[in-house]
């Protein structure tokens, strides 16, 4: 939160570039695009949606970024499966709380590789 203006320091974010990261808990809409070649840590009890996600290509290949999810990624926009991991993707989660598949919902194919942990 930006506290001269008390608005989301989130509110314009399109991209994590390559080399960057972002830890967070607060709350994230992009209705938009969103590009993440860099790292993504989504702590408990977060939500963070996008529009669409450039790093899924057209053959359903996650092609870039670290990705940590102790919480909901969501894409809000055309559906997608992910059939390929070329990213690093740790789901993480309490064993009582929602399904590890509940962070990242479009990841469908069994054949899809992924770090899970608790």
């Amino acid at each position: 939160m930006n506290t001269t203006t008390g608005t989301s320091a989130l509110a314009n974010l399109s991209s994590i570039v390559s080399g960057g990261v972002l830890t967070t808990t607060a709350t994230f809409a992009q209705p938009g695009a969103f590009s993440m070649a860099g790292a993504l840590n989504l702590l408990p009890k977060t939500s963070f949606s996008v529009g669409s996600l450039a790093q899924i290509n057209s053959a359903g290949v996650l092609t870039a970024g670290q990705w940590v999810f102790d919480s909901n990624f969501n894409i809000t926009g055309t559906p997608v499966s992910i059939k390929t991991n070329s990213a690093v993707v740790t789901l993480r989660a309490a064993p009582s709380s929602t399904p590890r598949t509940a962070a990242m919902p479009w990841l469908r194919s069994p054949a899809t590789r992924m770090n899970c942990a608790s």
